[in-house]
């Protein structure tokens, strides 16, 4: 049982994790890794591990066709730019403003109250910031704009020379 369990260590300390580990945050996605590991631990095969990161490295792609079929059933256009997500959602009938609600997650939207439609969840392409969101009814549309989360990156941390 030892020398697999070292095994399993050496084989994750080869391992390159998801770009700014967004990927950790997804449970689906940490149990999928968490079952390919174990499988690999218990096969003698390191490698059969790496189905984990190849799922993750085609996730952005996979999540931006969930995206694009889940808002065309909602009959929504969306755009994308390098700072933001935009979705434009045609209101069919007048809202009731009581039970309209527009809530954001990292990564999903949940709409609620759309006229003669039942409340969506929306898993979005790219993280956002959720309280950036600003959503506003004008002409019939309804106009949803996210800021996205930028990307994680290192910064530089000065050097002090300091007593103890």
């Amino acid at each position: 049982m030892g020398e697999r369990f070292e095994r399993l260590q050496d084989w994750l300390s080869r391992q390159q994790l998801p770009r700014g580990f967004e990927m950790m945050k997804d449970p689906e996605w940490v149990a999928r890794f968490v079952k390919g590991m174990m499988e690999s631990a218990m096969s003698g095969n390191p490698s059969a591990g790496l189905s984990g990161l190849q799922e993750a490295a085609a996730e952005p792609e996979a999540r931006e066709k969930e995206f694009q079929a889940a808002i065309s059933s909602i009959e929504a256009q969306w755009s994308e730019s390098r700072d933001y997500l935009v979705l434009k959602l045609p209101m069919n009938g007048d809202p009731d403003w009581d039970t309209l609600r527009v809530m954001a997650k990292e990564e999903r939207l949940k709409l609620e109250g759309l006229p003669g439609r039942k409340p969506q969840v929306l898993k979005l392409p790219s993280p956002i910031l959720p309280r950036s969101t600003r959503a506003v009814l004008r002409g019939g549309v309804l106009r949803i704009r996210m800021k996205k989360k930028p990307v994680s990156r290192y910064i530089t941390i000065s050097v002090e020379e300091g007593m103890d």
